[in-house]
């Protein structure tokens, strides 16, 4: 931008340095010799203008001397002289921007301390002398930077521990990038987008304001309050970060190795997958009871069955696993085949539901046995009470006893006899009265 402002005071034909875009450097100390002429009585070279620039930063002393010797035709030297915005730095009485003038053999000097950085460039031409229209000169610039302040902030360079970037940091760095504005610089600050925290003493990348162990490297978290920090592989590192009753786990099986805390290990030292009758002990079955050992048995819960995922019990000791078992606490039963509830050892009849008892030992059941504690009977056909094997008339519910000789054997002879006798007296007392 400044190259544009300054080329619009320049027309013509220009030289190497005849311009802003080719201006010559002006370094610290360092003196430049040269001869401009102006005009149409040159008696070295026609050379219009001379550019030069240096760059002056806040708080710079600087020292500008300007010599014109006025050989060899003791003409005028002009000089202009703009910053990088296009601003004139020599003003008239009124203010206005000026054209400084430097006569022959005379020299001109301007100290001044710099208020903000930039870069000034000026411009050295001629104006007619008494015997023609150009000159030899000699420009300087010194720089006293023992105030510089290169990057603008509120820190000169000697104290800047950053001086060529702006920063408000004041803790440990001076003048350095302090983005949460706690005073420590960001390349010291451990969170540097935190106004309230800045160290990291163990260097694990939580602050020490955020970090349950400062001190220690491998922890910084203790989710569930009980001493242990988080990760399980660092110092005291904690197995159950979210159960305060468990940290350790010496056999890596997912139980607590405390025994006083929640699922604890029953086998501490021995991987195990077991949770119905204890926590954490080998379960070959895969059921979710234990596999027994010498301190824990069946009886105290351990599996009857540890190969049988289906078994875990056998509460009658009869062999059977309980869920197989139709009499799982009856050590003499183990199926009930009918289902009448009667285990088949204890049922005469194991595959007849009507049937469980044969009292008489008769062969027939004693719900089917009308006379089930009579091996003898099994049925009573009349009804009578007398069975059947007993009943001389089985059929016949009046009579089941086999006559005597004196009733000629005839059933019923004598109620015959007496009732023929009483229809003939009837039938003769009728013609009587006829």
């Amino acid at each position: 931008m400044v190259f544009l402002v300054i080329s619009s005071f320049v027309s013509g034909n220009v030289a190497s340095d005849d311009s802003p875009e080719q201006a010559t450097p002006l370094l610290d100390g360092n003196s430049v010799e040269d001869y401009v002429c102006n005009g149409d009585n040159c008696d070295v070279i026609y050379d219009e203008y001379d550019w030069y620039w240096f760059n002056a930063y806040e708080g710079d002393v600087i020292t500008l001397e300007i010599w014109n010797e006025g050989y060899p035709d003791m003409a005028y030297l002009t000089v202009q002289m703009w910053d990088e915005d296009g601003e004139e730095m020599f003003v008239d009485e009124e203010g206005e921007p000026s054209e400084l003038w430097i006569g022959d053999g005379q020299t001109f000097t301007d100290e001044w301390q710099q208020a903000y950085s930039t870069s000034y460039f000026i411009r050295l031409s001629t104006v007619d002398g008494a015997g023609g229209d150009g000159t030899y000169y000699q420009i300087t610039v010194d720089y006293d930077t023992t105030s510089r302040n290169t990057d603008g902030d509120s820190y000169i360079d000697s104290d800047d521990d950053c001086y060529d970037v702006i920063g408000t940091s004041s803790a440990n760095l001076q003048g350095c990038l302090d983005s949460d504005g706690d005073t420590w610089a960001d390349s010291e600050d451990a969170c540097p987008n935190d106004v309230s925290q800045y160290l990291d003493t163990d260097q694990d990348g939580v602050c020490d304001g955020y970090d349950w162990n400062p001190v220690d490297p491998t922890q910084s978290e203790d989710s569930d309050g009980d001493g242990y920090g988080d990760n399980a592989s660092g110092n005291q590192g904690d197995h159950f970060s979210n159960d305060s009753t468990q940290w350790y786990d010496n056999d890596n099986d997912g139980f607590g190795d405390n025994a006083d805390g929640l699922n604890p290990d029953a086998c501490r030292f021995i991987y195990g997958n077991s949770t119905n009758d204890r926590f954490g002990c080998p379960d070959s079955d895969g059921d979710g009871w234990s596999d027994g050992d010498e301190s824990w048995t069946a009886e105290h819960g351990a599996d009857a069955f540890p190969n049988d995922a289906d078994e875990t019990m056998d509460s009658d000791m009869d062999g059977l696993g309980d869920n197989a078992d139709a009499f799982p606490n009856d050590a003499n039963e183990t199926a009930d085949s009918d289902g009448d509830g009667v285990g088949d050892n204890a049922d005469y009849f194991p595959n007849d539901a009507d049937e469980t008892m044969d009292s008489d030992m008769d062969g027939l059941g004693d719900n089917a046995d009308a006379f089930p504690n009579d091996a003898n009977e099994t049925a009573d056909s009349d009804g009578d009470g007398v069975g059947d094997n007993a009943d001389y008339y089985p059929n016949d519910a009046s009579s089941s006893r086999k006559p005597s000789s004196d009733e000629g054997g005839l059933p019923g002879f004598t109620f015959a006899l007496t009732l023929t006798a009483v229809i003939g007296a009837i039938s003769i007392a009728g013609r009587r009265k006829a």
